[in-house]
């Protein structure tokens, strides 16, 4: 990304990111990762995922569509972090990759919807924290 604009090697070729959305199931989303390129997903449904820590967190299930440059997966390893963003009535932001399954079939990866990001950035700075929304 360059600013709130996507990069020319993407589809949606330079489209602003205008506002934060929100990772509905059976919404069709995308992200560009390091690892796999640009993929697409379907958004299943919300688990709780209780990492190697014991720290547990609610993260949404997103399905792949298997059409990724680097593996027919939405996201692996060295994804982390990508930008998840649906297309409803303008590019919207809905979260970000943070894992996946170890299981092959369903694959499926999890990503923390970016309205939790900011209410946690929120809890810890005291802070209100807005997403650019400059379209």
């Amino acid at each position: 990304m360059l600013g709130n604009r996507l990069t020319t090697s993407h589809i949606f070729r330079d489209e602003k990111v205008c506002g934060m959305g929100l990772l509905e199931p059976g919404a069709t989303v995308w992200k560009t990762g390091r690892t796999t390129g640009q993929t697409k997903g379907k958004v299943n449904d919300v688990g709780v995922i209780i990492w190697k820590d014991g720290f547990t967190t609610e993260e949404v299930a997103v399905i792949s569509s298997f059409s990724g440059s680097g593996s027919s997966y939405f996201a692996d390893n060295g994804d982390s972090g990508a930008l998840v963003f649906c297309m409803a009535n303008s590019l919207e932001a809905v979260g970000l990759v943070v894992g996946r399954s170890e299981s092959q079939v369903p694959r499926w990866v999890a990503v923390t919807p970016l309205w939790a990001i900011l209410d946690d950035m929120k809890l810890m700075t005291g802070m209100d924290v807005k997403f650019c929304t400059e379209c």
